[in-house]
């Protein structure tokens, strides 16, 4: 105050006062205080309202103070190193229904590795980034601009996943009728630009996480409003307006009122954190162009950059041009119809029997089409309250573009394609018209929907893609229409008039020519020179890839009937192909030419890795058409790699059905435990097992056993058991014939399928072991363990065999020893089938069935071999079961072989001749049989069923309805899949060497 006491203020508010002595209203500035106070009127409001009159030729100055003065005083604000930040935070909100997105980082040529991470650490120590740890629900790609210079890199992400999700704020920016009325008396003008304006917005913590991005270098997140997202042009314009409230505009009528409006405008931008761009600064000018108009010192003037496009349109210089220039005239006829009768002289030269020559009549037709075209009622003014709508267009040398509104035009640009510019692909030519008019257009479409309509089709597609899949020039592109809110819709070129005629007919000039960021991709490339040489080469000879450069340049067609036919495969992703220095890239990744395909699958093939590594590897870098399933058939040839398979993934479980009645199935195995031998016997509905010690190992040892067993149970209707010498032997093909049971034998090293046998001998090892470790007696243990109920079954073994509980040593009353009626075992069988199906629900969550082979399929076969890794190849002949089959070995060896441990390949059939003295050279020899000793059979009995793969957990085993064959031989057997003992007069058991272990005399 004047009394030097100080007064907290609690705002500014603009109030419109009336002076008396002339009757006219003003809009004051005054400051809000809490007190209550006479109201004070400044200096400078009351020269505004003409109180007082101030003499500034009768002041004597010491010096003049110029903009250039003010400026020096004001430096720190035009600091290039430090950004600006506006006071508050800015909060982004998003939809709740939209599904965050997480993107992989994607890869950094190795020539911008250091530069790239330099300038992220340049960005975190100016505070606009910040490194991630925590896991993050949005993540999105980093991309990274290289300037034309060279000598500076821009950072954004790519927001287009983001943006789907962000709800935009509803913000009035200033419109034309809000502004010109106060430019209208104005003599001198300023204007200024921000520094990178979006910077400026701070995000709160909560936003910033929206806007992590992936990088190589790890994650991280803007503190700061980044570039691209479609909400930033409202945050930004609404913070900006809120900062510089109360402010009058630099455009004053007195040099001295001018220099003090620059004053506080410059004071306010340092009160609030705001950067200006020196650059780009405008300072006392008598003219400044703005919304289509020319604010000067003598009043509006219509700009006349607006029509320039049709006033200093080159003249026809054929039929062609004028009848271009009619389509036009006809599609503006209806806001002027005297158009038609204007433009008669020049249809004249459009008939057939007309000769080509130019008059003065002709000139001056086209004169007055030119001077209807950019005046009223052709040439509309701006209205804030209707669409916008871009038309542009592109051909081989020019561009072109008109603004309009309801179909009536407001301006016109055009400009010719620089020499660089005429050797783009004619999308990224599409593009550069649409970045061109946006650009040129921008006081009319930056905060504003626009529709831009576009005769190339690809370019609706590219737009939606992530940026990555782009070429990159025409990333950079993208990235600049990202300033604007757009929707780019196609419509057929024969309906462009204007755009179309304004790119042929362009201005001869390239100034607005737009300098994209972008980097050369061969010089990112981490390849030699000689590499790149030979690529160049190697695409030059390729017939097709000549093809498609000539498409890329020309334009594809909208029908891909129209294509040329070596071109056709690359129909579907032209709106990803682009031409650098003579090689055809898919967005950053080579095409390769197909004489280098060969070399490339090698290369990438060179660690060995799978299909799906090498895969990746392969979609980062390079491309073809088909290139997927030629690295796949590549690999799945692969020797090396065939040899040492990885296991298949276990397939889905193939239950036994639950058996009616007890003992009605039972499966049947032998194990060792410190040097004795056991046979276990257990019924499958039960659980019920027998243990027996075995003396012999010979097949009538074992028939023995089961004939006491079954003597005591009954003769079960099934006998499931493994391929052992026991087994196969022709004593227990009599045995089953005479006792009148089927013999189902599982595959060969798949004892999964035979799997209540395998859980029975588990559970006799650890009962054996636990009572020989305390002494107790292994029968009262076993005779325990059968009278305990399962879980989830609450009966026991015991009861399930017997029908009763069977007499323990623990106290049990009478009435828990009386026989269970049928009804109970029904209950029991459902128990049991619920268990099964639980169980089998949860193995299946991570089994997947693998596909089934067929006849004459090249196989691998799972090694078993001790210390051997390689996996043999062999041929499929026959399918036994269901996951069963018969396979042949290069070495002529019948096997047969559960699907979980056959691998199908795409190597070529076993049966070359280069192949046969191979395996002929590297067939081991068959060990001398010991005189007396078992003779093992070569094929299983006659009355042996095969199963159809039958597979079991730990407790329930499956089974699929047994194949009877009756005397029919079925197939080979392996040596290894049948335990063959040999056994000396001594009493002593040898067994074969394990290098034989996999091979069979035929």
């Amino acid at each position: 105050m004047y009394n030097r006491s100080r007064l907290q203020a609690e705002g500014r508010a603009k109030v419109v006062l009336r002076n008396t002595k002339n009757s006219k209203k003003y809009r004051v500035n005054f400051i809000v205080v809490k007190e209550n106070l006479v109201p004070l009127l400044s200096g400078p409001a009351a020269q505004q309202m003409k109180f007082i009159t101030v003499h500034y030729e009768n002041f004597n100055q010491v010096c003049a103070v110029s903009p250039e003065n003010i400026l020096e005083s004001f430096s720190d604000i035009f600091d290039e190193q430090t950004p600006g930040k506006l006071p508050g935070k800015v909060k982004l909100v998003t939809r709740e229904e939209v599904t965050p997105t997480q993107c992989n980082a994607k890869p950094v040529p190795v020539a911008m590795k250091q530069r790239v991470k330099d300038g992220l650490a340049k960005l975190v120590d100016q505070d606009i980034l910040i490194k991630v740890e925590e896991p993050t629900p949005w993540c999105s790609r980093l991309v990274v601009i290289e300037k034309k210079d060279k000598n500076e890199l821009r950072f954004c992400i790519d927001p287009r996943p983001l943006n789907k999700a962000l709800q935009r704020e509803i913000h009035r920016l200033p419109v034309m009728e809000d502004i010109l009325p106060e430019l209208s008396k104005a003599k001198i003008f300023s204007k200024f630009d921000l520094r990178s304006g979006y910077l400026h917005c701070e995000l709160d913590d909560e936003s910033s996480f929206l806007t992590t991005m992936n990088t190589p270098f790890g994650r991280y997140r803007w503190k700061r409003l980044p570039f691209g997202l479609n909400a930033s042009a409202e945050i930004f314009q609404k913070k900006l307006q809120q900062a510089l409230d109360g402010l009058d505009g630099i455009e004053e009528q007195a040099e001295k009122d001018h220099d003090r409006k620059l004053e506080a405008l410059l004071q306010r931008c340092r009160d609030k954190g705001i950067k200006l761009n020196q650059k780009k600064s405008v300072r006392k000018a008598t003219s400044i162009p703005f919304l289509g108009h020319i604010v000067t010192d003598k009043g509006l003037k219509v700009d006349p950059e607006k029509v320039k496009a049709i006033l200093v349109m080159p003249n026809p210089s054929d039929p062609t041009e004028v009848q271009r220039l009619q389509g036009s005239v006809n599609y503006l006829a209806r806001f002027l119809p005297m158009l038609s009768d204007m433009f008669e002289p020049l249809r004249r030269l459009t008939h057939k029997d007309a000769d080509w020559e130019w008059t003065s009549e002709h000139e001056r037709a086209m004169s007055r089409v030119k001077e209807s075209l950019t005046r009223a009622p052709v040439l509309a003014y701006y209205s804030p309250d209707l669409p916008l709508t871009i038309q542009c267009d592109a051909s081989k040398s020019g561009l072109g573009a008109v603004l309009l509104q309801k179909g009536q035009p407001l301006s016109y640009v055009s400009r010719a394609l620089t020499a660089t510019e005429q050797r783009y692909a004619q999308i990224e030519k599409e593009a550069l018209a649409i970045c061109f008019a946006l650009e040129r257009f921008h006081q009319y479409t930056f905060g504003q929907r626009v529709i831009v309509e576009s005769d190339h089709k690809p370019l609706q597609a590219i737009v939606k893609k992530p940026l990555h899949k782009a070429p990159r020039r025409l990333q950079g592109m993208l990235m600049r229409m990202l300033h604007y809110d757009i929707d780019i819709t196609w419509v057929k070129g024969q309906d462009m008039h204007l755009a179309d005629m304004l790119s042929r007919a362009y201005l001869p000039t390239t100034v607005g020519a737009t300098e994209f960021g972008e980097v050369n991709i061969v010089e990112t490339l981490s390849m030699g020179e000689e590499r790149v040489k030979q690529l160049q080469s190697h695409t030059n000879n390729d017939e097709v890839l000549q093809t498609v450069k000539k498409v890329i340049h020309k334009g594809w067609p909208e029908q891909k009937a129209e294509v040329p036919e070596a071109a056709k495969s690359y129909f579907n992703i032209r709106d990803e192909l682009s031409v650098q220095d003579g090689l055809v890239f898919r967005g950053e990744r080579v095409v390769i030419p197909i004489t280098l395909r060969k070399e490339m699958k090698e290369t990438l093939h060179t660690s060995h890795l799978g299909i799906e590594g090498t895969l990746r590897r392969a979609r980062e870098i390079i491309y073809w058409p088909g290139m997927n399933a030629d690295v796949k058939q590549f690999i799945q040839t692969c020797e090396a790699c065939r040899m040492y398979e990885q296991q298949n993934q276990k397939e889905t479980l193939m239950p036994h059905d639950i058996p009616d009645r007890p003992w009605e199935k039972v499966g049947t195995d032998l194990f060792e435990l410190n040097k004795k031998h056991y046979l276990v016997t257990v019924d499958y509905l039960s659980n019920f097992w027998e243990i027996d010690r075995l003396y012999d190992l010979a097949s009538r040892a074992v028939i023995g056993k089961l004939k006491s067993h079954f003597a005591r149970y009954g003769i079960p209707s099934t006998v499931i058991s493994d391929n052992g010498p026991q087994y196969s032997s022709e004593d227990f093909a009599k045995f089953s014939k005479r006792w009148q049971f089927d013999h189902v034998t599982i595959s060969p090293r798949h004892s999964q399928a035979n799997g209540k046998v395998e859980a029975a001998v588990k559970a006799a090892k650890r009962l054996l072991k636990k009572t020989s470790q305390s002494k107790g007696d292994a029968y009262l243990a076993m005779l325990e363990l059968r009278n305990t109920p399962n879980q989830g079954v609450d009966s026991s073994p015991a009861q399930r065999l017997h029908g009763r509980r069977t007499r323990t040593l623990l106290p049990t009353s009478s009435s828990l020893l009386k026989p269970r009626g049928a009804e109970v075992l029904s209950e029991d069988r459902k128990k049991l089938k619920m268990l099964q199906r639980k169980q089998s629900e949860r193995y299946n969550l991570h089994a997947k069935d693998l596909p089934t082979l067929v006849e004459g399929d090249i196989v691998r076969l799972k090694p078993y071999k001790s210390g051997s890794t390689v996996w043999q190849r062999a041929v499929v002949n026959r399918r036994l079961d269901e996951r069963s089959y018969e396979v042949e070995t290069d070495s002529g060896l019948l096997l047969r072989r559960n699907r979980v441990d056959l691998k199908r390949t795409e190597e070529p059939p076993p049966n070359t001749e280069e192949d046969q003295q191979k395996t002929i050279s590297e067939k081991p020899q068959p060990q001398p049989r010991a005189h007396g000793t078992e003779r093992k059979e070569a094929y299983l009995p006659s009355n042996t069923v095969m199963t159809k793969h039958p597979q079991s957990t730990q407790n329930h085993v499956k089974e699929n309805k047994p194949q009877r064959t009756q005397n029919t031989r079925t197939e080979q057997v392996d040596k290894n899949d049948t335990q063959s003992f040999l056994k000396t007069r001594s009493g002593r058991v040898s067994k074969p060497p394990q290098r034989f272990g996999d091979y069979v005399d035929k």
